[in-house]
């Protein structure tokens, strides 16, 4: 007949295999889930990026509408020439400048620039004029 070792052996593995087929069935329901939210984040990363692409391409076409329209570019003219009239600028600019051609690599791009310019008629006109209002 049936003994005390057979009986427990039999429900020590009977629990056995229900802790096995528990442990099984939670991990399997827990990969589901893990899959799931794997997803999840990743839709929503990709959603995050296609948003920051089209915000950024947005901002790009702004800022080209603004750079190219007429009233910005008066408004940046306007800007520059009171820049440019006040005194303190002036002397910034001028300190630049001085700064500028101080260096070895400017003044010999500056004397290519100023051959290249005097042997255009048009830039040879203007600079005549120039000098004339400037004396």
């Amino acid at each position: 007949g049936p003994t005390v070792e057979g009986a427990r052996w039999f429900m020590t593995s009977k629990y056995a295999a229900w802790i096995s087929l528990l442990s099984i069935l939670i991990f399997w329901r827990y990969r589901v889930t893990m899959y799931q939210r794997t997803s999840e984040e990743v839709a929503n990363v990709a959603s995050m990026t296609l948003q920051q692409d089209s915000l950024r391409k947005t901002i790009q076409e702004t800022l080209t509408t603004v750079a190219n329209s007429p009233e910005t570019l008066s408004s940046l003219s306007l800007l520059f020439q009171s820049l440019i009239t006040e005194e303190r600028t002036e002397k910034h600019l001028i300190d630049l400048i001085v700064r500028a051609l101080n260096s070895e690599g400017v003044r010999l791009a500056a004397i290519d620039l100023l051959d290249e310019c005097f042997r255009n008629e048009y830039l040879q006109g203007r600079a005549g004029e120039f000098l004339k209002v400037s004396a």
